[in-house]
């Protein structure tokens, strides 16, 4: 569905990385220089990466993007068969987190996106750590699981979301390997990932945004946030919105989406609140439902409106739902008389629905590229001139 991204170009924020990438070639001092307001050397190091193996060809930087989703991916399926139990949960969440469900594309079809993906797969990666360090009880799980968190707040700073997704896991994961670890011994377990963001914290205050509002006119507190997670919840079950800014919504569905999205936003969040609440629901699913909040509150006080690249963390947490609940609903279907006819229409509805999230990721690629080609070519014709003179094409 990705693969013809790899045709696209630079946009926007891309010379600006590519070119600090190139100045970091030269002075690797550099490679902790700000992206803008932010300190973000892991994602500095993977376009340090492309510049050697690709020059300033794009779609080498296109292919990672697309190779680090399918990274992601793996450990979407990794995480889900932990909390579920389910190898079928696994393999159905990582394929519709693969095929883009949730309307989360321009975040692996943007280079400038892969940010908010590389810290997912840190952040994925501790998590997966940390279960096998619950189940286990072994110290290498446990440092691996740290090392992905350090990384992750690296990567991108909506990585701080990753602490209570720690805690919640470890709520999905239930009973110790140790039962008779006490309350101190089990703070103590939390105490390098504590460290480690206290000192990311302090490192952000005092010197990346010293003398600079954290709060301030694109970042804010305020009831808008709760409009911001209502409205990120129902999008990512409408590709498109009446106030999308990357593909915007045709005139002629225009006043049925005002209708429908209000809908969505009282609607998707109250099932949610349902399903939390049924006796029996499993704890996956409780697992993957409260993911989707939680990922999203780094996001929601931003002062614009909501942008789908965000909706990348929270989709991993609907596809661990799908996942499990497409997992038991097959599991159920083998005791129905017409259990081949129930699954064989399962499998369509699959079809179709990846079908239909494939042709709204082509149309977002396809926007892109216009987009690409009617932006001011004299960043290009800047940045190929810096290639040339450090020998790179």
């Amino acid at each position: 569905m990705f693969l013809p991204s790899l045709r696209n170009s630079f946009w926007a924020d891309d010379f600006g990385w590519v070119s600090r990438a190139m100045d970091a070639w030269v002075d690797p001092a550099r490679w902790f220089a700000l992206a803008k307001s932010d300190f973000r050397p892991l994602a500095g190091l993977t376009f340090l990466m492309n510049l050697a193996l690709s020059g300033i060809a794009p779609a080498g930087y296109h292919a990672f993007n697309v190779l680090l989703h399918l990274g992601v991916v793996a450990l979407v399926m990794g995480l889900c068969r932990r909390v579920s139990g389910s190898p079928v949960a696994a393999g159905l969440a990582g394929l519709l987190f693969a095929g883009g469900f949730g309307h989360y594309g321009d975040a692996v079809i943007w280079i400038s996106g892969r940010t908010g993906p590389l810290a997912d797969a840190c952040i994925l990666g501790a998590l997966v750590f940390h279960w096998d360090a619950l189940e286990r009880g072994r110290a290498r799980d446990r440092v691996r699981s740290v090392a992905c968190f350090a990384l992750a707040l690296l990567a991108k700073e909506t990585a701080v979301v990753a602490l209570p997704l720690l805690l919640l896991l470890e709520w999905a994961h239930g009973p110790f390997a140790r039962p008779e670890a006490d309350a101190r011994s089990r703070l103590l377990a939390y105490a390098p990932y504590a460290l480690l963001l206290a000192i990311w914290l302090a490192f952000q205050l005092a010197v990346v945004r010293a003398g600079s509002a954290i709060v301030g006119r694109d970042y804010a507190f305020g009831p808008h946030a709760a409009g911001h997670m209502l409205e990120y919840l129902a999008r990512m079950f409408v590709p498109v919105a009446p106030s999308s800014s990357l593909v915007a919504a045709p005139s002629a569905v225009r006043p049925l989406l005002a209708v429908l999205l209000p809908a969505l936003e009282a609607a998707v969040p109250l099932f949610w609140l349902l399903v939390l609440i049924r006796p029996g629901t499993p704890r996956a699913v409780r697992f993957g439902i409260l993911w989707m909040p939680i990922a999203l509150l780094p996001v929601v006080f931003l002062t614009f409106r909501p942008i789908t690249r965000y909706l990348y963390e929270p989709a991993i947490g609907l596809a661990i739902v799908a996942g499990t609940c497409g997992a038991a609903a097959w599991q159920r279907m083998a005791a129905w008389p017409r259990r081949t006819l129930a699954r064989g229409a399962a499998l369509g509805a699959l079809v179709a629905l990846l079908a239909l999230e494939a042709a709204v990721i082509q149309v977002v690629i396809r926007r892109h590229r216009l987009d690409e080609q009617a932006q001011d070519p004299a960043a290009s014709v800047e940045l190929a001139a810096k290639a040339r003179a450090l020998g790179f094409h």
